[in-house]
């Protein structure tokens, strides 16, 4: 879960509470196991605090993973399947006014949006067109 810089944070190797802003500097990441997040609740936790440099601010996750890669890989499908809800909800696509019922045709239409996301999926195109449901 994304945190705000503010949030206080107990790090084993300071000896007060920390603001987690103060613990990045652009262009770098840490990994901080085992600390308590906030200091009225004290929620023990891992955080991965990645700041790349194109971003105007750091990513600060708090999780209980500890592989910092599969962390970020899962905060940026996390985006992409936020920016995707969005689309089909709201911004331009409208799904709700499609009137759409019959699961075939739902499914043929969102087959349709996924085509142009395949990539960011992770999934072969070849996966989308060898599903069953795909040619009804």
């Amino acid at each position: 879960m994304r945190q705000s810089g503010h949030q206080l944070v107990d790090v084993a190797s300071e000896p007060d509470w920390q603001r987690l802003d103060t613990l990045i500097q652009r262009g770098e990441w840490r990994l901080l196991n085992d600390v308590h997040l906030t200091a009225s609740q004290q929620v023990p936790t891992h955080l991965l605090l990645a700041w790349e440099r194109r971003y105007p601010t750091p990513w600060l996750l708090a999780t209980n993973l500890t592989n910092p890669r599969l962390i970020l890989r899962l905060y940026h499908r996390r985006m992409w399947v936020e920016e995707t809800y969005g689309d089909l909800k709201d911004n331009g696509f409208d799904l709700e006014r499609s009137a759409l019922c019959h699961f075939l045709r739902l499914s043929r239409l969102a087959l349709r949006f996924a085509f142009p996301r395949g990539r960011m999926t992770g999934l072969p195109r070849s996966a989308f067109l060898t599903c069953g449901w795909v040619r009804c």
